[in-house]
Order: C-alpha cells, then sequence, then structure tokens
C-alpha cells in the first residue's frame, strides 16, 4: 500500500493486525529462550561428564576428546541460539514496522485534518 492510500481507518486496522502479530510471537519468543537455556545446560552437563571421563595424556589431549565428545551438545546450543535470534530479529522488524506506520498516521491524520474530511 503507497502512503497515498492510507487513511486513519486503514492506519488503524495495519497498526492493530501488527499488534495482533506481536502479541502472536511473544509465546514462541518463550519457548525458544526456553530451549536456549536448556540446550545450554545440557551442555554443561555433557562438559562435565566428559570431562571427569576424559583420559588423554595432556590438557590439550583431554580438552579436544570432551570438544569432539560434546559436538551433538554444542550443534543443539548453537541452532537453539540461532533461532531465538532470528525470532528476537523478526521481533524488532514488527516492532520497526510499527513504529514507521505510526509516523505514516500522524502525517494521515494531520492531511485529513487539513482537508476537513476527518476529526479525531
Amino acid at each position: 500500500m503507497s502512503v497515498e492510500d492510507y487513511t486513519p481507518v486503514t492506519v488503524e486496522r495495519e497498526l492493530q493486525a501488527l499488534a495482533n502479530s506481536v502479541a502472536k510471537m511473544i509465546p514462541e519468543l518463550d519457548r525458544l529462550d526456553r530451549e536456549k537455556a536448556r540446550t545450554k545446560r545440557e551442555l554443561d552437563r555433557a562438559i562435565a561428564r566428559e570431562t571427569l571421563v576424559a583420559d588423554g595424556a595432556t590438557v590439550a589431549d583431554r580438552a579436544a576428546q570432551v570438544e569432539l565428545a560434546t559436538i551433538k551438545e554444542r550443534d543443539e546450543k548453537e541452532v537453539a541460539e540461532l533461532a531465538a535470534k532470528y525470532a528476537a530479529n523478526q521481533l524488532r522488524a514488527l516492532e520497526t514496522r510499527i513504529d514507521i506506520l505510526r509516523s505514516i498516521g500522524v502525517g494521515v491524520r494531520q492531511a485529513y485534518a487539513l482537508a476537513g474530511r476527518w476529526e479525531p
């Protein structure tokens, strides 16, 4: 929709739709944050468990064993972090769209008021 197509009513409708989208994202963001925390705990436990059983000759050997033994947990943690980051970026994008639409709404209301076609 171009700026010329907006009316005070269409601006309000779009703002409401965006607000609804934000509200729907909140439970998903919460779920992703909990998943991120869960995978971090699992990685921490795996590192501790593998550190106890590592039997390399040097500290570097034992660290390498731990690294190799916890790849799955590291991958899961990274995926969870990326998913949470993506969702947070999507939320920020929606909030930016809301801010832009609010600015457009101010201009539309002023134009309608100047034209005498709408009064709040």
